[in-house]
């Protein structure tokens, strides 16, 4: 969980960068409940990186938005450690 949610706010992020420590699948979803565990929505689709692969979306602009009350999480396809910087508004 990246964003927790906070009452009837909806999180928008600006941008973000990934960096991966190893073959990973990541994806940034919206949902409810624990680690977006409730009523979960793609946000992005897969990005699939490979050992210090990774990827940049830039900063400063919309990138995609959740629902009021959702929290923000990344999701992986595997155990794999990944880095990086995630920015947001939440309003």
């Amino acid at each position: 969980e990246l964003v927790a949610i906070s009452g009837s706010t909806v999180v928008t992020a600006c941008g973000f960068n990934v960096i991966a420590g190893g073959t990973v699948g990541v994806q940034f979803i919206s949902g409810t409940g624990s680690a977006c565990g409730t009523g979960e929505t793609n946000k992005t689709g897969v990005y699939p990186l490979i050992v210090n692969g990774g990827l940049n979306t830039g900063f400063g602009s919309k990138v995609f938005a959740g629902a009021a009350g959702e929290a923000v999480c990344v999701e992986l396809s595997s155990a794999v450690q990944i880095d990086g910087i995630f920015t947001y508004v939440q309003q």
